[in-house]
């Protein structure tokens, strides 16, 4: 076993039980920072595994509202986080990868399910945390469906299907006010 990880040092004495620091760093033999675990300029704790050419690959954080975050990064940009809202709900979003572009690294698509058990996703416009479209099912398994308007409360098309066939499709106004709607009962 290399010297130091056996459990003493060298000199068989017994290591500290408790270190203290600002920053502990990984390093390969050519000493190219490989890890890093330590407080953020933001004065976060952050976990961050590097690749070879020193970019962040995988990063898990705690920001500074407390909610957790696990990070893939590649090639120097954000690919994909796992993290919660401020409610404790998971959520996952998929940032400017290849499929999703986005120049400011800002996610495009979230997946979640709420503490009510409501599966959504939800797909947001460019430079936008509002979403454009979304998507989810209810506990009460209805499926809805809504399209949004920059800056509208209410979705400006809206589909709803419940599991006994029912369902309706409506056109709004920026304010929610329905302009036409259709209906099937089952």
């Amino acid at each position: 076993m290399p010297e130091g990880l056996n459990g003493t040092d060298s000199e068989g004495m017994e290591p500290p039980r408790v270190i203290e620091a600002q920053e502990f760093r990984l390093v390969d033999r050519e000493r190219n920072i490989r890890g890093r675990y330590g407080i953020d300029a933001d004065g976060c704790p952050s976990f961050v595994l590097m690749e070879r050419n020193g970019e962040p690959a995988i990063t898990l954080t705690v920001d500074e509202h407390d909610i957790p975050r696990f990070i893939l990064h590649h090639a120097g940009e954000t690919t994909f986080t796992i993290t919660q809202d401020a409610a404790g709900n998971p959520r996952l979003w998929l940032h400017g990868a290849a499929d999703l572009p986005d120049t400011n690294g800002e996610p495009r698509a979230a997946l979640l399910l709420d503490s009510n058990g409501v599966a959504c996703l939800d797909l947001f416009a460019r430079g936008s945390n509002e979403a454009g479209i979304s998507l989810h099912v209810g506990r009460d398994g209805a499926a809805n469906l809504g399209i949004w308007a920059d800056k509208a409360d209410k979705p400006i098309v809206a589909l709803s299907v419940r599991e006994d066939a029912a369902g309706e499709i409506s056109l709004r106004d920026e304010n929610g006010n329905v302009l036409w709607a259709a209906r099937r009962d089952a």
